[in-house]
């Protein structure tokens, strides 16, 4: 399976991320995603008016009779899986009075609701709006009909499901569904420069059943992208201002102590989906300077002896951790072997969130095309599942409600183990963060 990677090599780090409100012009606008940046949505409230941003949009309003076709919000603990992170919309419809309903994502002009208001959408011509359903009857598909209007609010550009789906439709399962934002669907970017709904769907009262929604995007087309896809910011804790490096404060250290934390965390942004399915990665590249025989971990080495090096781990969250004061960014570690490192939350109980750093060299495989593949658990931060929280496949989260300012963009904090170390000076040459894409 042919790779696509994208690697950041980070001991200086010239990349920063725009935080600006107004998420309309990245590459990838998100409708209804928990890990691309867009709409902010309230997860446990529907219909919502959006109070952060300057998109401005009411979310999931319905209209016609059929007050049964009002979508909800899923938690996936509670039913089937979502297709990324942990919820997904769920439309129920039923049949009841009156000739047809419909639901949508609307712009307004106002902060929190008020009159119908458009967006310029046109930096998207040529591009897709792309998302997952999953049906329970081939009815719904067929009659349930998806799509954008303008300003107008009466040029309509819907298509049944049946139309957009890219393979044969699998009942109770995800299948994609693409809309080319071009003339093969009657749009033009004039069009696009005026538009009301950036989602909606219509469908005749008869048509009844359930189909789930998940990870709504409007992407620009390739050769439209800017360069800022993907990128890593260092960042002090103590100020939150850009750093050129990852520091320890050695003044702090002496001989025999253990789990120290870096003076500063990596920030991420993700706004490049060629692939639905890809993976964030952090690890060390340090085969060319470590002279050494340990393998079970990767980290700091010694400089006047590399044949010496001392652990580090890593830690993925959406929390912003003030300082190593916070109770939250405490590391511990049982003693027990392999150890485990935890965390203690604020009501005091222990969250096991430590990964042990590893080196490219333990966990390097080729294929067919002499490209690298890995499935190590223990080296990705982030993919479709959400930011890996806690050691282990199942422990992925990313509401996307509980990020700061409804930004999603997840920091990873580091940490070493000087309780081994010896005079002298340790760093490594090469910690990477690496988007990869399948094709």
């Amino acid at each position: 399976m042919k790779k696509i990677l994208i690697t950041l090599s980070l001991l200086i780090v010239s990349s920063t991320i725009s935080f600006a409100a107004d998420n309309i012009g990245r590459n990838v606008y998100s409708i209804y995603s928990e890990n691309f940046n867009g709409v902010k949505i309230n997860w446990l409230i529907s219909p919502y008016y959006d109070q952060a941003s300057l998109d401005n949009c009411m979310i999931w309003v319905g209209w016609g009779a059929a007050a049964a076709a009002v979508p909800a919000f899923v938690s996936t603990d509670a039913l089937p899986g979502a297709f990324e992170g942990s919820y997904y919309w769920r439309l129920t419809s039923t049949a009841g009075n009156g000739s047809y309903w419909g639901n949508g994502v609307q712009f307004v002009s106002g902060v929190g609701g008020g009159s119908p208001g458009n967006v310029n959408m046109s930096d998207y011509y040529g591009g897709t709006i792309e998302f997952y359903f999953r049906p329970d009857n081939l009815t719904i598909c067929n009659n349930l009909s998806v799509g954008i209007t303008d300003v107008a609010a009466s040029n309509d550009r819907l298509y049944t499901l049946s139309s957009l789906a890219t393979s044969t439709i699998q009942l109770n399962e995800w299948n994609k569904a693409v809309i080319k934002l071009d003339g093969s669907r009657s749009i033009t970017s004039t069009y696009l420069s005026s538009i009301l709904y950036c989602f909606m769907y219509s469908a005749s009262l008869t048509t009844v059943g359930t189909v789930d929604f998940d990870q709504i995007v409007w992407k620009k087309a390739s050769g439209n992208m800017t360069n800022n896809s993907f990128s890593v910011t260092a960042k002090n804790i103590s100020n939150d201002a850009v750093a050129s490096s990852i520091t320890w404060n050695s003044s702090e250290i002496t001989a025999g102590d253990r789990w120290f934390a870096a003076e500063q965390y990596l920030q991420i942004d993700l706004d490049y989906l060629e692939s639905d399915n890809w993976k964030v990665l952090v690890y060390t590249n340090d085969s060319a300077v470590y002279t050494g025989s340990e393998t079970g971990y990767s980290g700091l080495i010694n400089m006047a002896d590399t044949s010496k090096k001392i652990p580090m781990s890593w830690r993925a969250t959406n929390k912003v951790l003030t300082s190593t004061g916070d109770p939250s960014y405490i590391i511990g570690i049982e003693d027990n072997e392999p150890a485990d490192f935890y965390a203690v939350g604020p009501d005091g109980k222990k969250w096991k969130c430590w990964f042990f750093m590893r080196d490219l060299s333990h966990f390097q495989l080729l294929d067919e095309e002499n490209i690298r593949v890995q499935d190590n658990d223990s080296v990705v931060v982030w993919d479709k599942r959400g930011f890996h929280g806690a050691p282990g496949q199942t422990w992925y989260a990313n509401a996307a409600a509980d990020w700061p300012n409804g930004f999603i963009s997840p920091r990873i904090y580091l940490a070493a183990d000087f309780g081994t170390a010896t005079a002298g000076e340790y760093k490594t040459e090469n910690l990477v963060v690496e988007l990869i894409l399948d094709e």
